[in-house]
């Protein structure tokens, strides 16, 4: 069965050295998600900036520049 829902993205951003602090807001949310999203017509869409940023593709030049090349 289909349904229109809203989705927001959240962005969950920290300091490197909390990977597992992360996790844990991360799971809150699909718990969210699971317990209240259909009723709520809302979809919380975790964001982290380690897996969801999008790798620059530089030209190998710039790349060898950047690189000391």
């Amino acid at each position: 069965m289909t349904q229109l829902m809203t989705g927001v993205v959240v962005v969950i951003a920290s300091p490197g050295d909390t990977s597992e602090e992360r996790a844990a807001v991360r799971d809150q949310i699909n718990d969210w998600n699971i317990n209240n999203g259909r009723r709520a017509n809302i979809a919380l869409l975790p964001w982290l900036y380690e897996r969801n940023a999008a790798v620059p593709r530089w030209p190998p030049a710039i790349h060898y520049q950047r690189a000391g090349r």
